[in-house]
């Protein structure tokens, strides 16, 4: 069971809502702390895939792709339903949140928790140790998942925030 000191904000809506566009708004707002967002990759007009952009530098890694746009060398550390997640993508995200922690940033942005995070791989370890520090964390999470990702990590302290202003 994890406790936490601190808020968490959600940013929460339905696929194509938003989310991302909000979490990056906020950061450029006031600069402070620092994260990660998902950009879209396309193949022409068809969407193959993420990379992860990290926010204070801009350095961008890839994340995911789908089967059958999987790129030559690809190191797949996770599955879920068509999309292969690569071992980089992760690995870059994860030291995003540990050197935000050593430095004790005044805030992490996380883009995104899920279903990868619900079967205890992807972000899972890091955004737990995230949680027991006392940082405020700004995180992307589909409103399908948004619940059930509270209950996991025992979150007390939250807001959601739909980028629609629903």
């Amino acid at each position: 069971m994890l406790s936490c000191r601190l808020m968490v904000y959600f940013i929460t809506g339905p696929i194509g809502s938003g989310k991302s566009a909000k979490l990056v708004s906020l950061y450029e707002s006031t600069r402070s702390g620092d994260g990660f967002y998902n950009v879209k990759r396309f193949a022409g007009d068809e969407a193959i895939g993420q990379d992860i952009v990290q926010l204070s530098t801009g350095k961008a890694v890839p994340f995911s792709r789908i089967h059958g746009a999987i790129p030559e060398g690809w190191d797949e550390e996770s599955r879920y339903v068509k999309y292969s997640f690569s071992r980089e993508g992760l690995l870059f995200a994860r030291g995003i949140i540990d050197a935000a922690i050593q430095k004790h940033a005044s805030k992490v942005y996380v883009d995104e928790l899920g279903p990868l995070e619900m079967q205890k791989k992807g972000l899972y370890h890091s955004f737990a140790r995230l949680l027991q520090t006392d940082i405020d964390i700004v995180s992307v999470c589909r409103d399908a998942c948004v619940k059930d990702v509270i209950a996991l990590f025992s979150i007390s302290e939250y807001k959601l925030f739909c980028p629609t202003g629903e």
